[in-house]
């Protein structure tokens, strides 16, 4: 018997072990990157983007992770609109992340200093963000490492995600070991450009086998046509069919038995925070995408079910919101079209909205 007190699966975006599987190209490609900025200094930005839940935040993560455990400043943080702000928290995470590894590191009250300086003052001109860059990746030349960036949802820092990667190629350029690695939509790519798929059968087998769990076949297809590859529901349906299950190995019949309640744990966890607090007019917007269907739809068809059409396009109404619910994981932005972010968002909002 399967024993229900707990499960290698965690309902939680980004969560181990679904965090890494499917995505061992990317990672091994940066890792030579690092290794390689670290030989020969250099480096610069690389943008990963993924839909969400395709997990982009967990690989962020763990990107961090293996820079820290190769001797790199590595922080990670979530930005937000000012850059300052976000480049002083990353490089804070980065400092105390490699003092606590390395406490007695030579150029380390100068890498605090550095860190400091960036917390009282929080510049919010990107030209102010280069000099304390440059002396920090200077300073983790000496130690025989380099400075990582990973920012999350990077696209909220607008103009400014561009101005700072170009910075980071800079100072590149100069030989310098700086990474950056820009996680969110891909409204803006820069250098070095990573888009996460969702996931295959065979990622879902290794999943499994990963937690422990041995998945059939049919437990395998089942999972991958419910959830359509990406991990969090993957994780979700995986988990619930395991407590629904009898025994191992875990096969179709187990995963429909767990798939109402799955769905259930999705709803609270994934569509309902991103949906709680809707304006009058968000979600009359997404309504028209709902009417408009399932698929990318144009801006201009969505500004004229709105009564948006000044100027004869896509009226400013229009943009704000859809800026606005790009923000909060509702849409994805393809150009002069969108779509909806989560898979099955359609019948959510229809149910639910």
């Amino acid at each position: 018997m399967v024993d229900h007190g707990d499960t290698p699966f965690n309902l939680r975006p980004g969560a181990a072990p679904a965090a890494t599987v499917g995505r061992t190209r990317e990672l091994d490609l940066i890792e030579q990157l690092l290794a390689q900025a670290v030989l020969s200094g250099g480096g610069g930005p690389i943008s990963m983007s993924g839909r969400p839940g395709l997990g982009v935040t967990a690989v962020l993560r763990e990107i961090a992770d293996r820079a820290s455990s190769a001797k790199w400043a590595a922080g990670f943080s979530t930005a937000d609109a000012d850059l300052g702000r976000t480049i002083a928290a990353t490089v804070n995470a980065a400092v105390e992340r490699f003092a606590a590894r390395r406490p007695g590191a030579s150029r380390l009250p100068e890498l605090r200093a550095i860190n400091d300086r960036l917390r009282a003052e929080r510049p919010d001109e990107p030209v102010a963000v280069r000099a304390p860059l440059l002396a920090a990746a200077e300073a983790m030349l000496d130690l025989n490492g380099g400075l990582l960036l990973a920012i999350d949802d990077s696209h909220l820092l607008g103009p400014h995600a561009v101005t700072l990667a170009d910075i980071v190629t800079d100072i590149a350029d100069a030989g310098l070991p700086i990474v950056a690695v820009f996680g969110g939509h891909p409204a803006a790519p820069v250098g070095l450009d990573f888009v996460l798929e969702p996931l295959q059968a065979t990622d879902i087998a290794r999943l499994g086998a990963a937690a422990g769990v041995p998945l059939h076949p049919s437990a395998v297809a089942a999972i991958l046509d419910l959830s359509d590859g990406t991990p969090f529901l993957v994780q979700a349906f995986a988990e619930a069919a395991l407590l629904a299950a009898p025994e191992l190995p875990l096969g179709a019949e187990d995963v429909d038995s767990g798939r109402a309640n799955a769905l259930e744990d999705v709803i609270e966890a994934w569509y309902r925070p991103r949906t709680s607090g809707l304006t009058g007019s968000e979600h009359r917007y997404l309504r028209a995408v709902a009417d408009l269907g399932a698929g990318s739809v144009f801006l201009r068809d969505i500004a004229h079910r709105l009564g948006d059409t000044r100027f004869g396009g896509t009226g400013a109404h229009t943009q704000e919101l859809t800026t606005a619910l790009v923000r909060r994981g509702l849409l994805w932005p393809d150009g002069d079209r969108v779509s909806f972010a989560l898979p099955s968002f359609d019948s959510y909002f229809a149910t639910y909205c």
